[in-house]
């Protein structure tokens, strides 16, 4: 019995563990942070129906496409829409939720986002440039009924838009990019606010080359993280002056030929016989005449004891 104990004590702190370690997990998951999800749209001659961002079964728009969506601020009490959440801090949480979808349209992604703006209320004939966002849905974590929007890692936006659509946010909207709510096509539009105060004012964006009017703040020049590289810089190849140094000359000498007859080698006589010189100096003559005698010496000896003596 005491075995059984001790077996379901340490099961259970097992479990207790788990689900402190998935809790947060789950949290961020549901959260979905842009960064695991898809880019934001530019494809604005095809959003939203050209790019597979509406379901052919969803018939619903605008704030019909969600059911039971709320609105919150830094923990605040939830309200029906983006505009009754009143002026939102530069830094605030903001928090969207819902209950389900509509008929058809299950399983559609989800974002909340924030424009940078030229003024405090909604202009049509300004662009509107995106500051921060989140997504969840298809292409990156499923959505649970609840995304977060951070601001507080993002630029400061002196007037802005609050957007709650479907599908990715627009990196534009306006003139030169599309509308949620104005394309003609299909409202993705689930909620919007604007706010900041007159004045507007923002930095231009210091990228050299960056098209007139974008914002310091917006995402569209933010470098991507662990994606961006430096330029590749050119050296130009680099001419090092060729130096040609001589080498020696070596002056060969025509042969001579001579039209002398040569003369013939001196003659050496030795007891008679005439030899011809061989090179050798007057020592070495010597030296074989003395050999020639003795070898003749012998030859007469030789002769002189073969010779019978004579007898009476």
């Amino acid at each position: 019995m005491r075995g059984r104990r001790i077996v379901a004590a340490f099961g259970g702190a097992l479990v207790v563990s788990a689900l402190a370690l998935l809790g947060p997990a789950m949290t961020v998951a549901g959260a979905g942070a842009p960064a695991a999800g898809p880019e934001p749209v530019t494809d604005y001659a095809r959003y939203p129906l050209g790019l597979g961002i509406v379901p052919d079964t969803c018939t619903a728009q605008g704030e019909d496409l969600l059911v039971g969506e709320r609105f919150a601020v830094d923990g605040g009490e939830p309200v029906a829409s983006l505009g009754a959440l009143g002026p939102v801090p530069g830094g605030a949480q903001v928090v969207l939720t819902w209950s389900g979808y509509a008929p058809g349209c299950e399983g559609v992604g989800v974002s909340l986002s924030r424009k940078i703006v030229a003024t405090p209320w909604f202009d049509p004939s300004a662009d509107q440039h995106l500051n921060a966002w989140s997504y969840c849905g298809p292409g990156a974590d499923p959505c649970a009924g609840t995304l977060r929007l951070d601001l507080s890692a993002a630029e400061a936006a002196p007037c802005y838009q609050l957007d709650a659509t479907i599908g990715p946010p627009l990196r534009v909207v306006g003139p030169s990019g599309s509308f949620y709510s104005l394309n003609g096509r299909f409202n993705t539009l689930v909620s919007a606010a604007n706010g900041g105060m007159a004045g507007c004012r923002f930095e231009p964006c210091p990228v050299p080359g960056s098209p007139e009017g974008l914002p310091d703040g917006a995402e569209a020049w933010r470098p991507r993280p662990t994606t961006t590289q430096p330029p590749a810089t050119t050296v130009p190849p680099t001419t090092v002056p060729t130096t040609t140094v001589p080498g020696p000359v070596t002056t060969i000498a025509p042969a001579v030929v001579s039209t002398t007859r040569p003369e013939p080698p001196p003659v050496t006589t030795i007891a008679g016989a005439r030899l011809p010189a061989t090179g050798g100096n007057a020592a070495d003559l010597g030296r074989a005449g003395v050999v020639l005698l003795a070898a003749g010496l012998l030859v007469l000896a030789a002769a002189t004891c073969r010779r019978p003596a004579r007898t009476g």
